[in-house]
């Protein structure tokens, strides 16, 4: 199994948004190749860290080339 770790900078408050968003894209990643569970953990009131669960380091390599277009939905936050 492979992690990819990412630190998430955004406003104060927002980490109850950002979960209802990752929530509310549930099928979406369930259909991603290779990815097994994908965990946010606040750290304080301004960031938060995503770990996200694949089965092999070629899946993520793969899935980073596709994640450029995605974080950009988290500017909004």
């Amino acid at each position: 199994m492979y992690y990819r770790i990412t630190k998430v900078t955004h406003k104060p408050g927002v980490q109850d948004q950002i979960r209802d968003y990752l929530k509310s894209k549930e099928s979406l990643m369930k259909a991603i190749v290779g990815l097994k569970s994908v965990t946010l953990i606040e750290i304080d009131e301004i960031s938060s860290m995503g770990i996200s669960l694949y089965e092999n380091e070629q899946q993520i390599q793969q899935r980073e080339i596709v994640l450029r277009d995605d974080y950009s939905i988290f500017f909004i936050f």
